[in-house]
Formats: C-alpha cells, sequence, structure tokens
C-alpha cells in the first residue's frame, strides 16, 4: 500500500471529538457491523438427566399466524423488550462540551506535589 493512501485511511478513522456513534467521533458497533436476527420457538422436553430439542419452529411475520395468540403475543414481547431500547439509547454517547460544576467540598482542597509527572 502506498505511503499517501495509508495516511488517509487513517485519517479517515481518527476520532476529532470524544464520542461514541457521533459525527466526528469513534465508530460505534453498529456502523461496524450489520446484524441480521432470527427468532425461533423452541420446545425443549427433558430427557433422563439431560434437555434435548424436541422442536425449533421459525418465528418471523410469515409464521407468526401460524402460533396460538398467547405464544405470538408473549414472542414479541420478549423480541421487543425495552432492554432493546436502552441498548440504543448507549450505542451514542458524546462529552458534554460544558465544565462539570466543582462541588463546594472539593473547592478548597489543597493540591499536594507529590514530585510524580
Amino acid at each position: 500500500m502506498e505511503e499517501g493512501q495509508q495516511d488517509n485511511n487513517t485519517a479517515a478513522t481518527t476520532a476529532t471529538k470524544l464520542g461514541v456513534g457521533v459525527e466526528g467521533g469513534f465508530q460505534s458497533d453498529s456502523d461496524k457491523y450489520e446484524t441480521i436476527s432470527t427468532y425461533s420457538i423452541v420446545l425443549i422436553g427433558k430427557e433422563g438427566s439431560s434437555s434435548k430439542v424436541l422442536a425449533d419452529l421459525p418465528y418471523n411475520d410469515n409464521t407468526k399466524n401460524d402460533f396460538p395468540m398467547l405464544v405470538s403475543q408473549s414472542a414479541d414481547s420478549i423480541i421487543h423488550h425495552s432492554g432493546l431500547a436502552v441498548q440504543q439509547d448507549l450505542s451514542a454517547w458524546e462529552l458534554d462540551a460544558e465544565p462539570k460544576p466543582v462541588s463546594k467540598y472539593a473547592e478548597n482542597l489543597p493540591f499536594v506535589e507529590n514530585g510524580v509527572k
């Protein structure tokens, strides 16, 4: 690879702002990868001292109506759980530009030089 091309690639990946998933910041995992989710309804039975998968049925928009309504509602609730929303909110993060206020307790603390730089 030529040196000029290598410098352009590093410049494109260098962050100019302390943040994740925002313009000028670091790439988030969702920008790096494509996530494909598949869901199944699985029936597990006990065989002796171990468990065994008895049935594995795909669950998607086409097969959703093949299941009883209560099973479909339960599966949709699990798939769309609010935990996913929390993860998505955390996928973009940026450092606030405004300075943090100094507490009244830390304001007058003496600074002791320990000689280490």
